[in-house]
């Protein structure tokens, strides 16, 4: 049986060059009690605006123990893209870009596709109830 999970992740790294910030995540999933929401925040040095979004993401899947269809709600386009068209294609192809050089963040990927098969995990870029809150609790670091 999967169970269906929520993940909401924000980053206040916005530009290359910010190498610190903060990342936000909730998660709802289901318990023996009912539903429950987690939510935490990193604090992140030596970073990048798709490298704190992927370290929030392997954190949060951390907290869950049984099989689950993850939707992930980002505001990132790369980490969108990569979880929904090329996370597949990486693994198929050793994890190398179309000109065969190495993905950015591959460890980070990586650690991230372990936890669950592929697919059970999708993402999006809907709005959600969350992101106002996530935005002012990052900001706030």
């Amino acid at each position: 049986m999967m169970f269906s999970v929520n993940l909401y992740v924000y980053s206040s790294v916005k530009r290359p060059n910010q190498h610190q910030g903060t990342v936000v995540y909730i998660l709802e999933m289901p318990t023996s009690k009912g539903s429950a929401t987690f939510t935490n925040k990193l604090s992140l040095e030596d970073t990048t605006p798709n490298g704190s979004v992927l370290q929030g993401i392997y954190a949060a899947l951390g907290h869950i123990t049984k099989p689950s269809q993850v939707k992930i709600y980002t505001t990132n386009r790369y980490i969108y893209r990569g979880i929904n068209d090329l996370l597949p294609k990486w693994q198929k192809n050793g994890y190398k870009t179309s000109k065969n050089k190495p993905i950015c963040h591959q460890k980070k990927w990586r650690l991230t596709e372990d936890f669950l098969c592929i697919e059970g995990l999708i993402a999006t870029l809907e709005d959600n109830t969350y992101l106002e809150w996530m935005k002012r609790e990052a900001e706030d670091g």
